[in-house]
């Protein structure tokens, strides 16, 4: 009898009540990079709830713990060569809620290799005291994020002559309007971007540091670029 039971017993089909979320437009972008391959959104919105619980705590505070990547540029500045090595976190392509951390490792000119003080006189912390470094920084940061989001050409525009023009890559209101327009993190807006460009305009604490700047390999180059222009 039991059996008989059994094999006519069918699971209960149990219907969860479902109620439609509206977001703007720039939200559900956000969602979408967030969802992984075979995730549903409900498994999105959960995974953040508990990221607000977390912050919620004793603690109040969201660490993150990146692991570092590695890239390369090459600039011409003062008609020389100069590459340059730099690393970054690995942000896994998560654009909402990053930090990028830009530091340049080792500056490559000629046969030499030299670290960031040896050759701006100026080390990362300090990078905004260096126009030189601080240009090479945001180049680091824009490579960082097209190669990250494969966002194209970023600081350049096309003229209807078909020429390729630079927008200068240290303008804040052209940084605000990329990081808006592909709805980048807010947080490596204002860490990675803001308050190097306003360290540059408001920390004028540079006097102990102008030995180092003048000396260095940097000033030399600008320097004889001078010299060499004004021969002419």
């Amino acid at each position: 009898m039991e059996n008989t039971l059994q094999s006519q017993t069918k699971p209960m089909d149990i219907k969860v009540p479902i109620k439609t979320l509206r977001v703007d437009t720039r939200v559900w972008d956000r969602l979408k990079d967030l969802k992984r391959e075979n995730e549903t959104f409900n498994e999105v919105i959960l995974e953040l709830l508990n990221e607000r619980t977390k912050a919620s705590g004793n603690e109040d505070v969201k660490a993150i713990l990146y692991k570092r990547k590695i890239n390369f540029l090459t600039v011409n500045q003062f008609n020389k060569e100069i590459g340059i090595e730099f690393e970054y976190n690995d942000i896994k392509g998560n654009k909402s809620d990053f930090v990028l951390d830009v530091r340049i490792r080792k500056v490559f000119y000629e046969r030499a290799v030299y670290n960031p003080s040896e050759f701006f006189g100026v080390d990362s912390s300090h990078k905004h005291y260096s126009e030189l470094y601080l240009m090479i920084y945001f180049l680091a940061v824009a490579q960082s994020l097209k190669k990250e989001f494969k966002l194209g050409h970023i600081f350049e525009y096309a003229g209807k002559d078909g020429s390729v023009y630079n927008i200068p890559c240290t303008d804040l209101v052209e940084w605000r309007k990329v990081y808006y327009y592909y709805n980048l993190s807010q947080e490596s807006f204002v860490q990675d971007i803001e308050d190097p460009l306003r360290l540059s305009k408001e920390d004028k604490n540079i006097a102990k540091w102008q030995e180092m700047i003048n000396s260095s390999v940097a000033s030399r180059l600008e320097k004889d670029f001078i010299s060499m222009q004004e021969a002419k």
